[in-house]
């Protein structure tokens, strides 16, 4: 089951030529735990057990904020589908890390506060770096997997 829910925090603003943008929205996803053993996932991650047999599922809050000329250019919904998590299978270990945050001074940021529900019987392991603006996945994620909810 793919569910989306859009939930706006506030509208564009016209201040003085500055215009500023903040949203945020509720994705989620489901990945197969086939086989699997052990989940590496973000530090930062939210992890519940008692989840369905035989999937795991991913519910991402997005929180995008944009300031200056970058906001005309961008918004939450076209953003939304840059960010995301992207997982890997090696043997009987599934890894998660988080994509497409960033946060800068001039461009502002975007965010994924991401909640993990996991079937019984699993591992979980958590790993620095795998969140955030610093996060392995926001660079080559060749032989990933993406999952960016809908």
């Amino acid at each position: 089951m793919i569910m989306r829910l859009f939930v706006p925090i506030a509208a564009l603003l016209l201040l003085a030529g500055c215009t500023s943008y903040q949203g945020s929205v509720l994705n989620s996803a489901e990945i197969s735990t086939q086989g699997v053993q052990e989940v590496i996932v973000p530090d930062d991650a939210e992890v519940r057990p008692g989840g369905p047999a035989g999937r795991l599922t991913l519910t991402m809050e997005k929180s995008l904020e944009v300031e200056g000329s970058e906001a005309g250019f961008d918004d939450i919904d076209w953003r939304r589908h840059r960010m995301g998590v992207a997982s890997r299978l090696e043997g009987q270990r599934l890894e998660l890390v988080t994509f497409g945050e960033f946060s800068d001074p001039q461009q502002g940021q975007a965010r994924i506060q991401l909640s993990i529900r996991l079937p019984d019987g699993i591992s979980v392991t958590r790993g620095p770096g795998r969140s955030g603006p610093a996060s392995i996945g926001n660079g080559n994620l060749k032989g990933w997997l993406k999952h960016v909810g809908e």
